[in-house]
């Protein structure tokens, strides 16, 4: 991976991470179920989509992981009741995304 490679990853994940703090954070939508939360509209993906698109699938791979660790913090520890599964299950899941788009 070279320079050019890393800024871009660098940039979109931060674009990812700022676009799950924002929706996450600000977007709750109030239909809630008793006894397991509400649920959450996160925007992450978009970040991670426009790198594989644009880069590739190992690129979007490494975009959906990085961005993925906000939102793997998010419904682990504060939103949900997962803690470390989510931590580690998210990102992946997130690459895993990134990933598949890129291939396509």
């Amino acid at each position: 991976m070279d320079a050019k490679q890393t800024a871009f990853v660098a940039m979109m994940s931060s674009m990812g991470i700022a676009l799950s703090l924002i929706s996450l954070n600000m977007g709750l939508i109030a239909v809630a179920v008793p006894g397991q939360g509400a649920a959450a509209l996160d925007l992450s993906h978009l970040a991670t989509f426009v790198a594989a698109i644009f880069a590739g699938p190992y690129i979007g791979a490494a975009v959906g992981f990085l961005s993925g660790i906000y939102s793997g913090y998010y419904f682990g520890y504060v939103a949900g009741g997962l803690g470390l599964l989510s931590l580690i299950g998210v990102p992946f899941g997130k690459a895993l995304t990134g990933l598949l788009a890129g291939f396509l």
